[in-house]
């Protein structure tokens, strides 16, 4: 047993997607997160990725025998502590009832995703648009246009989910799909437009968001088949999305501070492959 099983458990890199929909949720109603509730978050979407494991144990036996549980670098016991001691920490920074029902959908859609995969999927949007709603205070408060935002997360988590999915698929079968999700993300900063109050800064985090897109489409359309990293790409586009928004509700400082994610991520996801751990996938 050692760290990088531990970083490989729950999959550590794939975190940083996760202050910046705790960051725009705050952004949304004009305030700053505090770092408690980002740390309540990053901890519940830990939680998730360690549970996912500790529950998928038997067919990863079968299918991810590569995982640090089948190949006995963690003790299944020692996962289930790992993730106990993960939603106590969550709980304990937010006490409320919104960090109880993101914990609750956590573990709801842990044990549903492989038996309704659609359902699985919406819950898994909930999850991510609930991380607004923290940020945010309360879903009371998002109202009007403010309230338009975490669907569009939602949508835009729904499909990644769905098409994770489909990795290892043939591409031609989902080419159209592809299509579809790369147009969503290429069109989603016009609703910050709409919504928000322009600035300049928007288009450079945007700029970073079109090339991932560009580049994920271009790198799926020259496969057989979708792998994995295509859906890390999807999923590390939070990032500047993320950016773009937080941006437009007047923050341009702490929409950078999002887009300084990115770069950690890259760097962590590069680390992680020279350790041979797996690249994040939309697992909440």
């Amino acid at each position: 047993m050692n760290l990088k099983s531990w970083i490989r458990f729950l999959r550590l890199p794939a975190v940083l997607t996760v202050p910046g929909d705790v960051l725009l949720g705050a952004a949304l109603v004009g305030q700053t997160a505090s770092l408690r509730s980002i740390f309540a978050v990053c901890a519940a979407y830990l939680f998730g990725m360690g549970l996912n494991d500790v529950v998928d144990f038997p067919a990863d036996q079968i299918h991810r025998p590569q995982r640090p549980l089948p190949r006995g670098e963690i003790s299944r016991a020692s996962g289930i502590a790992a993730c106990g001691i993960l939603a106590a920490l969550a709980l304990a920074a937010l006490p409320h009832g919104a960090m109880a029902g993101l914990l609750f959908l956590i573990v709801l859609y842990t044990f549903i995703k492989n038996v309704q995969l659609v359902l699985g999927a919406f819950l898994m949007a909930a999850c991510r648009a609930m991380a607004l709603w923290i940020g945010a205070g309360s879903p009371l408060r998002l109202q009007g246009s403010q309230g338009m935002v975490p669907g569009l997360w939602m949508l835009m988590i729904l499909q990644i989910t769905l098409l994770a999915d489909l990795e290892h698929k043939a591409r031609v079968t989902i080419q159209p799909r592809i299509k579809l999700l790369t147009l969503c993300w290429l069109a989603a900063p016009l609703m910050a437009l709409a919504v928000g109050q322009p600035h300049f800064a928007i288009f450079l985090p945007w700029a970073l968001l079109t090339a991932l897109a560009l580049q994920n489409f271009r790198q799926i359309s020259h496969q057989e088949v979708m792998h994995p990293r295509n859906t890390g790409i999807w999923l590390s586009m939070l990032i500047p999305l993320q950016a773009i928004f937080v941006m437009a509700y007047g923050q341009l400082m702490t929409g950078f501070v999002i887009l300084a994610l990115w770069p950690c991520l890259q760097w962590s996801l590069r680390i992680a492959s020279n350790s041979n751990i797996q690249r994040p996938t939309s697992n909440i």
